[in-house]
């Protein structure tokens, strides 16, 4: 008979030593749990040392990736199409250019007069927190006016197309979010204030790795197709007409 002084256990703070008595026979099985259990865990960090280095391993030049994704569900079949441009996606031919919107953009919010406006009329990423954003406004020598709304993780271009009516391109805030119309987060707002719903993609298809199911790309404006037609123009050539300028 052993007698064993090695087991301690907490008890309210304190740490106590109990005598247990094990027998010779307890022992043998004792040693076999044991060895039972080096076994199954020694094989348990094999499988998952294997399983690291697989993903780890499965890179690809054509895998995107990713940021925030809002979140997964399905894609109907008679969802409106996309493209992708890069990391950005358009539910239509891309209206605009982007090294000049981004300039149009730094120079508005340089020479805009600012002001605090909400956001309850504007629909917003989901990364965005709060209620409220800065608003530069500046109308510029040939009479176009635009505006750079900048807030925590958003900055977007606006504007004014005539009839009370701003069109906002989003510039970032969101995974799949730039410059040019239209893309997530895109919208007319003011007089005719368009609409939003999420618009849902598939990730086998766009080239994401591991995730094949269907993602959220964001809520997109929804409009008769002369109406991103005609907005997407209009804010085309007030870019190019005003980036002249600078």
């Amino acid at each position: 008979m052993l007698k064993n002084k090695r087991f301690s256990f907490l008890n309210k703070g304190t740490i106590n030593q109990q005598t247990m008595n094990i027998t010779p026979s307890r022992q043998e099985s004792l040693k076999k749990k044991f060895t039972s259990l080096f076994f199954i865990t020694g094989a348990t960090l094999l499988l998952s040392s294997l399983t690291f280095a697989v993903f780890a391993g499965d890179t690809n030049a054509d895998v995107d990736e990713l940021a925030d994704i809002e979140v997964e569900g399905e894609r109907d079949r008679h969802e409106r199409a996309y493209t992708k441009e890069g990391a950005d996606r358009f539910i239509t031919k891309p209206y605009g250019e982007s090294e000049s919107i981004l300039k149009i953009a730094a120079k508005t919010k340089e020479l805009g007069v600012k002001k605090r406006v909400s956001t309850r009329k504007i629909t917003m990423p989901p990364s965005f927190v709060g209620s409220f954003v800065n608003m530069y406004k500046h109308t510029y020598e040939n009479g176009k006016t635009f505006y750079f709304f900048e807030g925590e993780n958003f900055e977007a271009l606006g504007f004014a197309a005539g009839g009370g009516s701003t069109v906002v391109d989003v510039l970032s805030g969101a995974a799949f979010t730039g410059p040019k119309l239209w893309g997530p987060y895109d919208q007319v707002i003011g007089k005719n204030r368009s609409t939003m719903t999420l618009l849902m993609a598939d990730g086998g298809k766009d080239g994401l790795g591991l995730l094949k199911s269907s993602y959220a790309v964001g809520h997109t404006a929804v409009m008769e197709e002369e109406e991103y037609e005609s907005y997407g123009s209009s804010y085309f050539q007030a870019v190019l007409d005003t980036v002249t300028l600078l």
